[in-house]
């Protein structure tokens, strides 16, 4: 991703009591989005946690998003 642009960050944790739980690490997701006139960027930070028991893991699933194909990039892409 550009270094230059701009960045929102999006924190997502996963619903439900997550207090028998340890975070145990982020999946980041990276996206160009585009304003009129502004570019930036659109970080999605998803917390993971693991039962203190170890029993399982918990990540929140990313939002809906659109997705471009390649057909309707620009041609910088």
């Amino acid at each position: 991703m550009p270094a230059h642009l701009p960045v929102e960050e999006i924190e997502i944790h996963p619903e439900g009591d997550l207090s028998r739980m340890l975070c145990i690490g982020k999946e980041i997701t990276e996206e160009i989005e585009c304003e009129p006139a502004k570019f930036y960027i659109k970080r999605y930070i998803r917390y993971k946690y693991v039962a203190k028991d170890k029993s399982g893991v918990a990540i929140a699933n990313l939002p809906e998003r659109v997705k471009l194909i390649k057909e309707y990039r620009g041609q910088a892409y």
